[in-house]
Parts: C-alpha cells; sequence; structure tokens
C-alpha cells in the first residue's frame, strides 16, 4: 500500500501528486491507501444528480481510465433516502429478502444482493459485489462486476464507494482482488 489519498471533507484544491502520496484538501480527513496502480482525482457534478451535492474523487487505473468512484455525503436529512437512491436497502425495505442474515442489500436493475459487513473501516460498513452497467446502454445490462460500498462515518454523514471489478464482456479483470482488499482495508477515519 505504497499511495495513500488523503480525503478531507470540502476540497480546497484539486489532488496534489508527489512520489507514492496522492492528497486532495478536504476539511476533515478521510484516508483511503490505494493500490500503486490506482489514482485519484477530485470529480464534480451538475444539479440535480444525486451527486452533485457530495465530494467525489473518481478512482482511475494507470491508462487514467476511470474505474471507481468514491464519494462523501456530508449533513443529510436522512441516510436512508440517500442510501436507497444509490441502491442500497435495509433487510426491512427488502419485500422477499433472500435466505441470508444479512442487514443490507445492494440492488440492480437485475438482482439482489446480500451485502457482507465491512469491519476494516472501524464505521458500520457495508460491501458486496454486483452486476453492473459499466457501458451505460440505454436498456440496463450487466455488461461488468462492481463492488458497491458505503459506510455510516456519523450520523448524517456517509461515505459511498463503486469501483468496476470486471468487465464482463471483454472477460478481463480491471482491479485485482488483492488491490480491492488494499483498498477495502485501506480506509481509516481521522487525522492522519
Amino acid at each position: 500500500m505504497k499511495t495513500i489519498l488523503y480525503l478531507l471533507l470540502f476540497f480546497l484544491s484539486p489532488p496534489v501528486f508527489a512520489g507514492d502520496s496522492k492528497i486532495a484538501s478536504f476539511r476533515d480527513y478521510l484516508t483511503i491507501s490505494l493500490p500503486p496502480s490506482i489514482s485519484a482525482r477530485k470529480k464534480s457534478f451538475e444539479a440535480p444528480s444525486l451527486f452533485a451535492s457530495a465530494d467525489c474523487v473518481e478512482l482511475r487505473n494507470l491508462r487514467k481510465k476511470p474505474i471507481g468512484l468514491a464519494c462523501i455525503f456530508k449533513n443529510l436529512d436522512s441516510n436512508s433516502d440517500v442510501l436507497n437512491e444509490l441502491g442500497f436497502f435495509s433487510s426491512a425495505e427488502i419485500a422477499h429478502p433472500q435466505e441470508s442474515s444479512a442487514l443490507y442489500y445492494a440492488a440492480t436493475s437485475l438482482a439482489v444482493y446480500p451485502m457482507k459487513i465491512w469491519r476494516e473501516i472501524g464505521k458500520p460498513g457495508y460491501f458486496s459485489e454486483n452486476d453492473c452497467d459499466i457501458y451505460k446502454n440505454q436498456i440496463y445490462r450487466a455488461t461488468g462486476t462492481c463492488l458497491s460500498a458505503f459506510a455510516f462515518l456519523s450520523e448524517r454523514d456517509l461515505l459511498y464507494i463503486d469501483i468496476v471489478l470486471r468487465d464482463n464482456v471483454k472477460n478481463k479483470d480491471i482491479i485485482s482482488r488483492n488491490e480491492k482488499i488494499k483498498i477495502l482495508s485501506g480506509i481509516s477515519i481521522g487525522f492522519p
């Protein structure tokens, strides 16, 4: 885990890259250790996008191609409304939960996936691998496999991560299992 990205809420400037570390300036700190093959850049969204009010970084591979997104939603009136918009639902919100003891589920246009507990973050968090449409077709097609994760940073703050793991059309891994584990286990909250 050579590369470190400091996410501080509310960017003051675009990321500054020096050597093996990547630093983006925010108000509050959140640290993500990224594998050397992944870089990050500030990403802005226009209204009415759900992400317009979030602070986001776009994750990119060595060829600078976008492979994911990490966002922090601050001062939410309701975490559950944003979770539902992102495709996450509690077991109480699922009409017929799968035979699973999962507390949360990730829903796509094709399926519902039980989420695993994300213990490494030190806050209540959950993740799953699920189908995704990485080619953004007009009609949803499961062209990829994505890692979807969220964590409650506080009662009104939410961390959201979505990363493409595999291109199912080209039968090609986008990031390795080890890189996925490094990202999930490399997040810490607090001041570095």
